[in-house]
């Protein structure tokens, strides 16, 4: 078995897209949102935010990251009028366990 948390270099795409992809919208959108008093941010995780699994923990860890941004604004943005949701799809036919799935080449004979 290959761990994807055995090194932290595989898992900064899945970080940049995941969870900085989703700041950056954010910063462009909630100007907007704070002077109208009003808006929805709907954030996609994935089940993957509320339960990890072995060797996937750079995809869990940005997946639980957006849930508790996504937490966070809720608070924050409430009084704004400003709703967040979080949307938690289960399992879908992707290319998640296929074509998209980037191992870490590092193999450890723990779990060989």
């Amino acid at each position: 078995m290959r761990s994807a948390s055995s090194s932290v270099l595989p898992g900064r795409g899945k970080y940049t897209y995941n969870v900085h992809g989703v700041v950056t919208v954010l910063k462009a959108a909630l100007p907007g949102m704070r002077a109208r008093r009003s808006g929805r941010i709907v954030n996609i995780s994935s089940f993957g935010g509320l339960a990890a699994f072995p060797a996937t923990g750079h995809y869990h860890a940005t997946r639980f990251a957006l849930e508790g941004l996504s937490e966070s604004l809720a608070a924050e943005l409430a009084p704004l009028g400003i709703a967040v949701t979080i949307a938690e799809p289960g399992g879908l036919r992707t290319q998640w366990a296929g074509e998209s799935m980037q191992q870490s080449p590092i193999r450890l004979d723990d779990y060989e």
